[in-house]
């Protein structure tokens, strides 16, 4: 057996058995009894279908909440509308009313985005047309034809299981269905374990995979590699029976360290002994000195894979050197935890409006981009650059940044050979926001969005 098989079993042997240690931790013992879909769904439903159901809308919205919480919320749900959890009810209610009922009973953090994810999933499961609805109905399916399910979308190009079909979400939903769902999945031993920033903190610590360098998009497929050799090897990870010996019984027991274990530690900045596996650990043993406390406002570079921006921590909610917060995708590809809605709540940051108004500006751009393409065909290149540069030597800045203001638009082969740039133009005119596109006539070849904090950014 090679030694990251035995830490695989050391990981879930002490997760199942609750032999993890918490007399130096914040958080209480617990294990795979006290995970919220485990000790939540039996309490109140014996029929599988009916927690199988359950599990399934419930964990199209368990994001960036307390999970404890929001799972009690939805069992307090299904006594009171128990329709909206049976999808042929649910996909037959107006939109604005399923709304209401999941606001009001708690389960959705995003009150625009997850009430559609909700009714979208309701009406493919009510059409019981493919493998993911059969296995909700029957209790039988197969892992692959399940992974592929998910990803699939309807003739109109839209997700069939929006909020499921992620490669995170997708594999745990498979074994939610699995184990506590009660059903009988073939080939489960092909799911990866769900990576998120806990899973790779855990791998990294143990030095089963190499990722820091990479963004959290790229890093996914080396640690389900790395741990898909640890399982295959390894005499037996312990597990509830229909997920035993595979990555979807391995899955909860590395979330479970990651979190209130690799975390604890990389708080505190020193080990903290918390299972057998600590025994492998690579992270900094502490030094006679405690490590220097970086201030809330040090700037530190996110990974490759998100250009040129950097994060600022500002308590754990990060922002862009431009001054605009991270989106859920940005934590997500720099491996960053996702803040509490407590802390975006302090920060004055709504995840819905982010992404309503970064749908809105791409709509509002593509209008403008068609109105500049048709303008932009019938002008004349020349005259108006060179009536730009006429105005700039005779000192006329602000009629200069008009005219540009006026027409929306300038020739990117022009800027480049008058020399000038729309950055010079926005300073000479002192204007304290000038945006406008660049086009080379009949195709938009770019968007200029000018502030004095990113005067720079700029480039032909």
């Amino acid at each position: 057996m090679t030694d990251a098989a035995r830490i695989a079993e050391w990981i879930a042997d002490d997760f199942y058995g609750r032999r993890l240690d918490f007399s130096k931790r914040p958080a209480s013992g617990g294990g795979w009894s006290e995970l919220p879909e485990v000790n939540i769904v039996p309490k109140g439903l014996e029929d599988p279908r009916r927690a199988r159901l359950f599990l399934t809308f419930m964990a199209a919205v368990d994001k960036m909440v307390d999970a404890t919480r929001l799972w009690s919320a939805g069992a307090d749900l299904l006594q009171a509308h128990p329709g909206v959890f049976d999808p042929a009810t649910a996909s037959a209610m107006d939109i604005r009313d399923l709304r209401e009922i999941l606001k009001q009973g708690g389960v959705v953090r995003f009150p625009k985005r997850q009430p559609q994810a909700w009714w979208r999933i309701a009406v493919s499961l009510s059409e019981g047309v493919g493998s993911v609805s059969r296995l909700v109905e029957t209790g039988r399916g197969d892992a692959e034809d399940l992974l592929r399910d998910l990803r699939s979308r309807d003739p109109t190009g839209a997700a069939q299981y929006p909020e499921l079909r992620g490669r995170k979400i997708g594999p745990m939903w498979v074994r939610m269905m699995a184990e506590p769902g009660g059903a009988t999945i073939d080939r489960l031993e092909i799911v990866p374990v769900a990576v998120d920033v806990q899973v790779r903190r855990v791998t990294e610590n143990l030095g089963f995979a190499a990722t820091a360098a990479l963004p959290l998009d790229k890093a996914k497929p080396r640690i389900q590699k790395a741990w898909f050799a640890a399982v295959a090897a390894a005499s037996g990870i312990a597990g509830p029976v229909r997920i035993r010996n595979t990555c979807a019984a391995l899955d909860p027991a590395l979330w479970f360290f990651g979190k209130h274990g690799c975390s604890h530690c990389e708080q505190v900045k020193r080990r903290v002994p918390f299972g057998r596996a600590c025994q492998a650990c690579r992270f900094p043993a502490p030094g006679p000195e405690e490590p220097e406390k970086r201030t809330n406002r040090e700037r530190r570079e996110v990974p490759e894979g998100l250009g040129r921006r950097f994060a600022e921590p500002f308590g754990t909610v990060a922002w862009r050197a431009d001054g605009t917060p991270f989106t859920e995708e940005d934590y997500e590809r720099a491996g960053m935890d996702v803040p509490t809605p407590e802390q975006l709540k302090a920060a004055g940051i709504d995840f819905d409006r982010q992404a309503e108004s970064a749908t809105f500006e791409t709509r509002r751009g593509a209008k403008r981009a068609e109105r500049c393409n048709e303008r932009g065909a019938a002008m004349e290149k020349r005259h108006l650059v060179d009536k730009l540069l006429e105005m700039r030597r005779a000192g006329e800045p602000r009629r200069t940044a008009a005219m540009t203001h006026l027409f929306g638009m300038i020739f990117a082969e022009d800027i480049r050979r008058s020399g000038s740039t729309p950055t010079q133009i926005a300073k000479d005119a002192g204007n304290k926001h000038w945006c406008g596109y660049i086009t080379d006539g009949q195709n938009l070849a770019g968007y200029v969005d000018v502030k004095p904090e990113c005067l720079n950014r700029w480039r032909p």
